[in-house]
């Protein structure tokens, strides 16, 4: 196990006390996971400005990952402080969630990422402990689109692969029941997100 002890310098210490996820395996992993339905785009969407993102970009920073990242240019797979963009979907700093949640999406695309099995793990892990959350993200359909979900559906299959592989179904009956249950507050609109995730993981086994 290799356990996430620090965030970013772009995070600027905004995660607070939030726990942090827990990475398994190694570079030796990396490629295990199918990534062909992972699409491919190096052409940056054109956001409203509703979205907020320019105001992170914007941001002085250390490193120029954020920035690759979100525009989909190449990137170094081997770096592994893009792991540390899943802890930053707690942030304290509310309004930047949406920016870290851009970010987390758009890093399937790198055929080339390690760590590829650790950070379907972590992105998992954020969406069954945070399931409301996660729906609300698609409430700004400028921002976030079915193709996004569908990038996240992809994980979580991928993911109950590995755990569950002669038991897949049932183990993503259990998840759709929690998600179900934790979801029983959502509103209509969040519901029927779920409800599009739900198939489209189904869709990915």
């Amino acid at each position: 196990m290799l356990a996430i002890s620090g965030l970013l310098t772009w995070s600027c210490n905004n995660t607070g006390n939030q726990p942090h996820t827990t990475l398994a395996g190694d570079s030796s992993s990396a490629n295990t996971l199918p990534v062909d339905a992972v699409p491919v785009s190096r052409k940056t969407p054109a956001y409203p400005e509703s979205c907020n993102f320019q105001a992170y970009l914007d941001r002085p920073t250390s490193t120029n990952l954020p920035r690759q990242i979100f525009r989909r240019e190449d990137w170094d797979g081997n770096d592994i402080q893009a792991l540390h963009f899943i802890d930053s979907l707690t942030t304290l700093d509310t309004a930047a969630r949406a920016f870290y949640f851009r970010l987390v999406t758009n890093i399937p695309s790198n055929r080339g990422l390690d760590y590829r099995e650790a950070f379907y793990m972590n992105a998992t892990e954020y969406l069954t402990g945070h399931p409301a959350a996660f729906l609300a993200f698609f409430d700004r359909k400028a921002c976030f689109s079915d193709a996004d979900m569908r990038i996240w559906a992809d994980m979580v299959a991928a993911e109950y692969g590995i755990q569950d592989e002669n038991d897949i179904k049932p183990a993503l009956a259990r998840l759709f029941k929690d998600l179900r249950q934790k979801c029983s507050r959502c509103t209509d609109e969040q519901k029927a997100s779920l409800e599009r995730f739900i198939t489209m993981v189904n869709e990915s086994v």
